[in-house]
């Protein structure tokens, strides 16, 4: 795959990116105190939410998804970061929510190969004090 269509990257500027153990909603281009005020509290700088469902953004299904999740869940383990689990909720009907993961203190080019490592076009990565960036991980 080339190129993102402006409908898939409107897509997922549009979704909610949730971590519903920290009580945070993470939308991308914004600022979130409540994540701030976390990073601060864990001394971490960096954070990057990710998937390994659908891949390219073709839908899989069910037990497919899981067990890929199941895999990139125990790479990033084994890796030893600081994993929550997380919720990417589209706005809209057109996809169901992704089960994701918020990776903290992880590196912005260690994020973008394990997404690229699992087919994923996107991902969200944050650094403290600044906001929620949507990184394409194939160009």
């Amino acid at each position: 795959m080339n190129q993102i269509s402006q409908e898939l990257l409107k897509a997922y500027k549009a979704t909610t990116y949730t971590v519903p153990e920290l009580e945070l909603n993470i939308k991308v281009d914004e600022h979130n105190k409540l994540l701030e005020r976390f990073l601060a509290g864990q001394n971490v700088k960096t954070w990057a939410f990710i998937t390994a469902w659908n891949p390219h953004s073709r839908e899989l299904s069910l037990a497919k998804n899981q067990t890929r999740n199941q895999r990139l869940l125990a790479q990033l383990k084994s890796e030893g970061f600081s994993i929550y689990k997380g919720i990417g909720i589209p706005d809209g009907g057109n996809w169901a929510p992704e089960e994701s993961f918020f990776v903290v203190d992880v590196s912005r080019k260690y994020a973008t190969d394990i997404a690229m490592r699992y087919g994923q076009n996107a991902i969200v990565f944050g650094e403290a004090g600044d906001k929620a960036k949507l990184l394409i991980t194939f160009i």
